[in-house]
C-alpha cells in the first residue's frame, strides 16, 4: 500500500486522491487526464477573478456612497473592507492561474 505524501495517510490501491486531505495521487491518472484537471482549476481561477473584480467595484461603491451621503461610519468600512478583502482574493487567484499556467506549459513540453 502506498501513503500520502501529504498527510501520510496509508492509501488503497488505485486510489486517485487521499480521503483525509484531498490531494490527487499523481501516476493514476494520464497527461491527458491532468491537462483538463489543470485547465479546469484555471478556468475557476478566472472565474473567481471576476467574482473578486465585482466584490471590489460594490465595495467601492457602497463605501463610497455611505461616505459621501449617509455619513454612515459603519458601512463605509464595511464596503471599504469588502473592497480589500475582494482585493485580496483577486491577487490570490491571479497568482493560483499564473502558476497553473507555467505548470500546463510545462506539462505540455513547452
Amino acid at each position: 500500500m502506498t501513503r500520502c505524501p501529504d498527510c501520510n495517510t496509508q492509501l488503497a490501491k488505485n486510489t486517485r486522491y487521499c480521503p483525509k486531505c484531498g490531494r490527487r495521487i499523481k501516476g493514476k491518472e494520464s497527461i491527458a487526464g491532468e491537462v483538463a484537471l489543470i485547465q479546469d482549476e484555471i478556468s475557476h481561477c478566472q472565474y473567481n477573478e471576476r467574482v473578486a473584480a465585482a466584490g471590489i467595484a460594490t465595495g467601492i461603491v457602497i463605501g463610497g456612497f455611505s461616505l459621501g451621503m449617509l455619513h454612515e461610519t459603519i458601512f463605509t468600512i464595511g464596503g471599504f473592507g469588502l473592497a480589500i478583502l475582494s482585493l485580496i482574493a483577486g491577487s490570490y487567484y491571479t497568482d493560483k492561474r499564473e502558476k497553473l499556467k507555467k505548470k500546463l506549459k510545462k506539462l505540455s513540453g513547452g
